[in-house]
C-alpha cells in the first residue's frame, strides 16, 4: 500500500520508492530505539515528550 501510493504520488521509480519507505522505517526505528535508550532526556521532558509523539505515529508504518 505505501509502495504504490509514494510512487504514484511523487512520480517515483519502484526502486525510489522502496528506499524512500525503508529510509522512514529505519528513521523511526532509530527514534523509537533512542527513546527507549534514555538518549532523549528522561521521561516527562519537553524533548523526549515531542519524540514520543512521533514514535508513537510510526505505528502507521508498521501497518502496510
Amino acid at each position: 500500500m505505501a509502495h504504490g501510493t509514494v510512487k504514484a504520488e511523487f512520480g517515483l521509480s519502484a526502486q525510489s520508492a522502496v528506499r524512500a519507505v525503508k529510509k522512514v522505517v529505519d528513521d523511526y526505528a532509530t527514534l523509537r530505539a533512542n527513546i527507549r535508550a534514555g538518549n532523549l532526556g528522561r521521561p516527562g521532558s519537553r524533548h523526549r515528550a515531542s519524540e514520543d509523539v512521533n514514535a508513537r505515529s510510526s505505528t502507521l508504518c508498521h501497518t502496510w
